[in-house]
């Protein structure tokens, strides 16, 4: 259970919530760098894989 929002999964908008990579599926927790493009939420490296126009998903 979080100690911020008392619940299990995190409510929304909880800062302790966990988001995952949309491209690789990698799990993004409180710290982790955080990248919203096009509505996605990704990880670094697929992040910069995006701006350098490179295969993603590879």
């Amino acid at each position: 259970m979080c100690e911020l929002c008392g619940h299990y999964p995190h409510l929304p908008g909880c800062p302790n919530e966990e988001y995952a990579c949309d491209v690789c599926g990698e799990s993004l927790q409180e710290g982790n760098e955080i990248y919203k493009i096009d509505g996605d939420i990704l990880c670094k490296k697929c992040a910069v894989a995006w701006l350098e126009r490179r295969c993603i998903a590879c």
